[in-house]
């Protein structure tokens, strides 16, 4: 049987080594559409810009001629800011200058929640998206497209800038066309159409296999088999066969589940914090301990086998829970600590896994008893 076992742990380590190799990250209907998008985009970006520039000239002169008061061009822009080309949607937004102030209110925009914030309010709250981003939304943008706006006498501005795609809430880099408003009592903002360029989550994502400590990775698989053999050896209760087998099975499936997991590269300041708060954690499993040190002192009295068989998984549970703690290196770049936060994030899980298993365990033997 310990061969069959043996033999069961090289094919789930094959099968986890494929998926995870092969296995790409599964799209969802709104992050293909984005891909799609940017495909075009960067295939017809002189058409769309010629488009987008003769409509924000014939919009924006609306106001800008008198033919409209402020609160009729308004509606009007609402009614009509949808540019269609080849099948795809461009939506117009339109910010509103803050007399006095370096900062602008959004007037109009597709995504109506953010209507009404000011320019600061609406990028501090786009901002708590991007938190596993490596780069941000630039507080600084409306102010340089008014400027320069200004500075161009009422022609059209160009710049390159990030935003978060509302649909899939990925950080896209877009290219912005943008004109300037002013009605005759000096209300003045701009109008800007948006061409997605590159989807900047999409780019810098990556699996934790790539940056996961390969050296704790395979001691942590080793161990699955050990504590697998263990369980199956010491034959603690009738059902031990299948216990060491589903222990195997879903300490792997963590394993792979794991490793197979995207996430997009961040900051410094970001994984420094990340990894802090990991470490704060671990606090948090002194409860699991504490519980399952009690456990292990009724089943001392009561059970020798399943005592030897618990001792062994809570000593791998508090070796992991040490792997969590330790500075493996001094990280003075991102990907050092990358590999840091997400090694560290892998071993405190496994030791929750590891504790919960044995309170799992021993409930269960627990109801084996009362229903004898």
């Amino acid at each position: 049987m310990i061969k069959k076992i043996l033999l069961c742990y090289i094919l789930i380590v094959i099968l986890q080594f494929i998926l995870i190799k092969y296995l790409k990250l599964r799209q969802t209907e709104k992050e293909l559409i984005l891909e799609k998008k940017i495909i075009h985009d960067n295939k017809n970006i002189d058409k769309i810009k010629q488009k987008i520039k003769k409509y924000l000239i014939e919009i924006t002169e609306k106001l800008n001629s008198g033919k409209m008061n402020f609160e009729e061009w308004e509606k009007y822009i609402e009614k009509n800011h949808i540019i269609k080309i080849n099948d795809f949607t461009y939506n117009g937004t339109a910010w509103l200058k803050i007399p006095d102030k370096n900062d602008f209110k959004l007037i109009f925009n597709f995504v109506k929640n953010i209507v009404g914030l000011t320019n600061t309010e609406s990028k501090l709250e786009l901002s708590e998206l991007l938190t596993n981003s490596k780069y941000s939304i630039n507080n600084s943008t409306s102010q340089l497209i008014f400027d320069n706006l200004q500075n161009l006498k009422d022609d059209i501005f160009v710049i390159d800038f990030f935003w978060v795609d509302a649909p899939t809430k990925h950080l896209v880099q877009k290219i912005g066309v943008s004109k300037k408003f002013q009605d005759k009592t000096g209300k003045t903002g701009y109008v800007i159409y948006s061409i997605d360029s590159e989807d900047i989550t999409k780019k810098y994502s990556y699996k934790y296999i790539e940056k996961i400590n390969k050296f704790v990775l395979f001691i942590s698989s080793i161990i699955t088999i050990i504590v697998t053999i263990i369980i199956y050896n010491l034959k603690s209760t009738k059902y031990s066969t299948y216990k060491a087998i589903l222990f195997l099975v879903i300490s792997n499936i963590y394993i792979f589940l794991f490793n197979n997991t995207y996430e997009g590269q961040s900051t410094i300041n970001n994984e420094d914090e990340k990894l802090t708060k990991i470490r704060s954690s671990i606090l948090n499993i002194s409860f699991l301990s504490g519980i399952n040190t009690f456990i292990l002192k009724l089943l001392f009295d009561s059970n020798k086998k399943m005592f030897k068989e618990t001792a062994v998984i809570f000593v791998f549970g508090i070796f992991f829970t040490l792997l969590s703690m330790y500075k493996f290196n001094n990280p003075s770049y991102i990907d050092k600590l990358l590999s840091q936060r997400i090694t560290h994030q892998f071993t405190f899980n496994f030791a929750v896994l590891l504790n919960g298993f044995i309170m799992v365990n021993y409930l269960l033997y627990v109801y084996s008893l009362i229903k004898k």
